[in-house]
């Protein structure tokens, strides 16, 4: 619960620096975006809070559902800022088709999960993995858009995010918290991106 807490105000503090930065520097565009990227990564850490603290019963199968849904949301979310605020300035194209890529993709595989989650479960896990790499149709052009240290900052978020799906799949004690960690890492360093680099 404590990486969650942790997730959960990293998504706030990066909430309201998107909306205050971009607000007073006049971007419309940059407000709505951060406040997607921020709302997001609450909604994700607020759902898997709850869906852990719940004990065995219909509530909890709902709020498992969420929770997977949630992950779709983050990912999209986290892509939705670098994508519109920072690569489609120079880069409208890849911006744009990788941007139709991971939201179509997300909205695929809520969808399926919210029908049957388990039926869909190995779908679903390569869902997550092939949106979050979505960026190699555009990491020329995300790189110079966002500078070394951006992109870094991205590929070391998108390195924690991928690792931790590794002590997710294996059910042995501790795995899991350690999973939630690297989580918490993925996100951390995917704020330091979009609120030093993006916004």
């Amino acid at each position: 619960m404590v990486s969650h807490i942790v997730g959960g105000a990293v998504g706030v503090i990066t909430l309201v620096l998107c909306v205050v930065i971009s607000a007073f520097n006049g971007k419309t565009v940059g407000v709505l975006c951060g406040a997607m990227f921020g709302l997001s990564m609450i909604t994700l850490y607020t759902m898997s809070s709850i869906y852990h603290g719940l004990r065995p019963n219909t509530a909890k199968k709902v709020f498992q559902i969420m929770d997977h849904c949630s992950i779709y949301f983050l990912i999209s979310g986290t892509y939705t800022p670098i994508l519109v605020c920072s690569v489609a300035k120079d880069y409208p194209l890849a911006a744009w088709g990788t941007f139709a890529l991971v939201w179509g993709t997300a909205i695929l595989a809520m969808t399926l999960n919210a029908i049957d989650l388990k039926k869909y479960k190995s779908f679903s896990m390569i869902c997550y993995i092939a949106m979050g790499w979505a960026v190699v149709f555009s990491i020329p052009q995300t790189y110079r858009s966002l500078g070394h240290k951006g992109f870094m900052l991205v590929l070391l978020g998108g390195l924690f995010y991928t690792f931790g799906v590794y002590f997710f799949s294996v059910k042995k004690r501790y795995f899991h918290s350690v999973f939630h960690i690297f989580t918490v890492i993925g996100s951390l360093c995917h704020s330091m991106a979009v609120i030093f680099y993006v916004m």
